[in-house]
């Protein structure tokens, strides 16, 4: 066809069918890209919700993670902080009781045994006090005596 005159009734006849099928092809096309352009606005909108499924489950490990920390970590250490706070104040009767996770434990318990310690140590200063009050006194009835 391409071989033939310009003039040729086969190149017309050629050119009158590519005009009238030129309609029905294009419209073909179209229907394919719409249907490529559909699928693919599926594929996007299913990715976006994956990703969003993937956000929420994120953010609810987060809000899990926080609370977690909160009540096993920062609120036990501010329980401590108060309790030091008290025995540093001259509180040595409360006694420590805070039940942490490994660490914070044996923190209350040092703090605890720490309380006890000072508590004691107290008692003793002031019986020392008091023995070293009387021996004053002692000494100073028989000065007098003298």
């Amino acid at each position: 066809m391409l071989q033939s005159a310009p003039q040729s009734a086969t190149l017309a006849e050629a050119a009158a069918t590519v005009v009238r099928l030129s309609p029905v092809l294009l419209e073909q096309m179209d229907q394919a890209v719409r249907l490529y352009g559909t699928e693919a606005q599926r594929k996007v909108a299913f990715t976006q919700a994956v990703q969003l499924g993937f956000l929420g489950a994120a953010a609810a490990l987060l809000a899990i993670a926080f609370v977690i920390t909160e009540q096993r970590l920062l609120k036990p250490l501010a329980w401590l902080g108060a309790a030091a706070q008290r025995i540093g104040r001259g509180d040595l009767e409360t006694p420590v009781s805070i039940a942490g996770l490994g660490e914070i434990d044996e923190l209350a318990h040092g703090l605890d045994d720490m309380r006890r310690r000072r508590g004691t140590s107290a008692e003793t200063q002031t019986a020392l006090l008091a023995f070293s009050r009387r021996l004053l006194a002692a000494k100073d009835e028989r000065a007098v005596a003298e």
